[in-house]
């Protein structure tokens, strides 16, 4: 294991909050008003911007970089979220295949299909992310990988959004995955020099965070090769957001309902990876676009996906209870 226990229960309770975020924004595009078309929706979908770098903020806070050899982190990575993202790429290779989104030979080549990126780029980002910090501090120590990351970020940053200052097509997918290094050195830090907590004060800054994004969001805008109705990139003022919404999360009391979903953070990995399957099923069906549709079909989406994720964990432990007799009889059989 690479990551510990959370003393903080509103760090894991609050990741729900920020998945369902991340549902709404992929259903966005598919059943909300189009960004350009009138009314505020750009802003809505906004929200959801801090969303996955809080998820890669969480992980670095999270995670055991100083136990066991420098390579224990590598050997998770690897053994964990890789197969993870293989597994689920296949069943979205074979789902959009199903559905008609495409031949399978363009499918298995490309990482895109009805919503728009394939979400499943977090969990190689992550592996890569978590690899590179903890091996950084092994080796190089913390002011040599906050240089790193810093340095990472800039490229990042560059690639993601603001070489469109320049004329060139910026290249979000690139940009994120350079960008979430630094974003678990953020998580680790803040683990590091344990800040105080305020939910007041962090609910405040998150406020304002979300504004400057959207001030951020606006000045891109202006640039020549900027290209209208695209998603938001990961810009430079969404480092302050998610590490605002971060703090405010980890500043939530213990209470009993914080605890029950505390509880129940395996959930969230399989949410992350199928709701996009569901909202894309959702646009098989005839309907319209507006605000209401966009939070209906999130709403059912998170719902029917949360469904998915109950009955997968049930069902891995109901085939440990089964297997749990014969492992027993192993080792009392050697011979």
């Amino acid at each position: 294991m690479v990551t510990i226990p959370s003393s903080d229960a509103g760090v894991n309770a609050f990741r729900f909050v920020t998945m369902f975020t991340v549902v709404m924004a992929h259903s966005f595009w598919l059943f909300a008003p189009p960004l350009g078309s009138g009314g505020n929706s750009g802003l809505l979908l906004m929200t959801a911007q801090c969303a996955v770098p809080t998820f890669f903020i969480t992980s670095g806070y999270l995670l055991r970089w100083t136990e066991g050899d420098p390579f224990a982190v590598t050997r998770w990575s690897v053994r964990k979220l890789i197969p993870l993202y293989v597994i689920w790429a296949g069943l979205y290779t074979v789902f959009a295949w199903i559905a008609g989104l495409g031949s399978f030979v363009e499918l298995v080549t490309t990482i895109g299909f009805g919503v728009g990126t394939l979400p499943l780029w977090f969990l190689p980002a992550l592996a890569l992310a978590l690899s590179v910090i903890s091996l950084s501090l092994r080796f190089l120590g913390l002011r040599w990988t906050w240089l790193l990351a810093a340095g990472l970020a800039a490229l990042a940053l560059f690639n993601g959004a603001y070489q469109t200052f320049l004329g060139f097509e910026a290249n979000p997918l690139r940009g994120n995955v350079m960008l979430s290094p630094f974003l678990v050195l953020c998580g680790v830090q803040i683990r590091l020099s344990d800040p105080p907590r305020s939910l007041l004060w962090f609910g405040l800054a998150a406020v304002a965070a979300y504004w400057l994004q959207i001030l951020d969001d606006r000045l891109i805008a202006t640039a020549s090769g900027y290209a209208a109705g695209r998603a938001p990139h990961m810009t430079l003022a969404t480092i302050p957001f998610a590490l605002s919404v971060f703090l405010f999360g980890r500043s939530l009391p213990s209470t009993p309902l914080v605890r029950w979903l505390a509880a129940r953070k395996r959930y969230l990995i399989v949410i992350y990876c199928v709701h996009s399957m569901i909202l894309t099923s959702f646009d098989f069906f005839p309907h319209g676009r507006g605000l209401a549709m966009l939070f209906a079909t999130t709403i059912a989406a998170y719902a029917l996906s949360l469904l998915v994720a109950v009955m997968l964990s049930a069902g891995h432990r109901q085939l440990r209870e089964l297997t749990r007799p014969r492992r027993r009889l192993a080792v009392a059989n050697p011979g």
